[in-house]
């Protein structure tokens, strides 16, 4: 029996800054995915969490949607069980991608409801980077909404190590 902890650790082990889990799709690495497929049914929400997590180190580089191509395609030998745990993860994480854009989107329109929305329905996602390659926060000064910077910072959003706040 493999427990979540053990899960946790093979996921946090890096390759080029991808999962194992996204280096086995992008590689076309059958066996692995196979394999941790098994646990997504039994930790979806960790799995989701963390393909999630994933996507924003991708996204800055574009590489997300190429990766995420590769998963929705589904090129693998998988069982018909599988495919739908997978359809399920992808479709999961393009609600989070369109909520995303929904967020910058209501940043850009000022509307303080819809960003308040976004922090309550997702209080574990605090860095937020779009398609535009820019994350909430930079967003909210570059556009200058300080009442929205104002409280997402309060919400706990922050920036990447190496982006500046400029307004």
């Amino acid at each position: 029996q493999v427990t979540k902890e053990q899960i946790e650790e093979l996921l946090s082990i890096k390759i080029d800054s991808h999962c194992v889990f996204m280096t086995a799709i992008e590689c076309k690495n059958e066996k692995v995915v196979k394999f941790l497929l098994k646990f997504v049914k039994d930790f979806p929400d960790f799995f989701t969490f963390k393909l999630f997590e994933e996507s924003i180190e991708a996204m800055k580089k574009q590489e997300f949607f190429i990766i995420f191509d590769d998963l929705k395609k589904s090129e693998f030998n998988v069982t018909d069980e599988e495919k739908l745990v997978m359809k399920k993860l992808v479709d999961e994480c393009e609600v989070i991608i369109s909520d995303i854009t929904n967020l910058h989107s209501s940043i850009k329109n000022k509307n303080l409801a819809k960003v308040k929305e976004f922090a309550l329905k997702y209080p574990n996602y605090r860095l937020c980077y779009g398609r535009s390659q820019i994350c909430a926060l930079s967003l909210s000064i570059k556009h200058r909404q300080f009442n929205i910077y104002a409280y997402l910072r309060s919400e706990g959003f922050y920036t990447d190590k190496g982006e500046e706040l400029n307004a």
